[in-house]
């Protein structure tokens, strides 16, 4: 990840430091077909290349694509599609990768949740919880089978690195190992201790993670410990 905030660029705006220069295009589109679109798993990126680090889920894209050569753009991807020797206002042509082929446009729009600060209100809109959306422009090098095997960013806004949980993984806020004993949702109140962990937490805008996961498996059920779900 780039930790220089004010990094070394070329005549094209490129990044020279490698360590600034992130996340390649091609491996940011194939995992967003691939998690999102295949595997329909979340990712968490760093979404822009700073010192600063500003992670938010990714939930979901769309794609737009242009010719890279007159930066039109076409209504199939196939139609963006142009050989390598006819890109002829390549900018990034030295970086290329030697096996390169073809040269296609893409747009990504990404939705991302946003963080947001826990509040003591009984009902929030739609609106107080709209995902984000950013878009980034870059160009896929493919190979002569067509096959995706680098890019360049068109723009300095680009991801600076992803990553993932592992399956399992569970949230945990600051203060939830002060939580002691157990507690039954389903058959009894919360706590005092666990009440008072609460309380801690959301002084600094924060929750007590082992609640909001029994309150998740309560709403499952139903306010009346049913599944809204199940049939008669």
């Amino acid at each position: 990840r780039c930790d220089n905030r004010l990094p070394e660029i070329d005549e094209n705006g490129r990044f020279l430091a490698r360590e600034c220069f992130n996340i390649n295009p091609g491996a940011f589109h194939l995992t967003l077909v691939n998690q999102i679109g295949r595997a329909k798993r979340a990712f968490v990126m760093d979404s822009v290349s700073s010192a600063e680090v500003w992670n938010y889920p990714v939930v979901g894209y769309s794609f737009k694509y242009f010719n890279p050569e007159t930066l039109e753009e076409v209504e199939k991807m196939e139609n963006g599609i142009i050989p390598f020797e006819d890109f002829t206002k390549d900018k990034f042509r030295k970086y290329r990768s030697k096996k390169v082929a073809k040269i296609l446009g893409v747009q990504a729009d990404i939705t991302f949740l946003k963080d947001r600060i826990a509040t003591f209100k009984d009902v929030e809109t739609d609106k107080h919880n709209q995902p984000g959306l950013v878009i980034y422009r870059y160009d896929l090098e493919l190979d002569k089978e067509g096959k995706v095997i680098g890019g360049e960013w068109y723009h300095g806004h680009h991801p600076d690195f992803l990553w993932v949980t592992q399956a399992g993984t569970k949230a945990k806020g600051p203060y939830d190992d002060e939580i002691k004993g157990t507690w039954n949702p389903e058959k009894e109140l919360v706590p005092k201790s666990w009440a008072d962990v609460a309380i801690k937490s959301s002084l600094y805008g924060e929750v007590a993670a082992p609640i909001v996961e029994a309150l998740f498996k309560l709403s499952h059920k139903g306010v009346d410990g049913i599944n809204p779900n199940q049939k008669d």
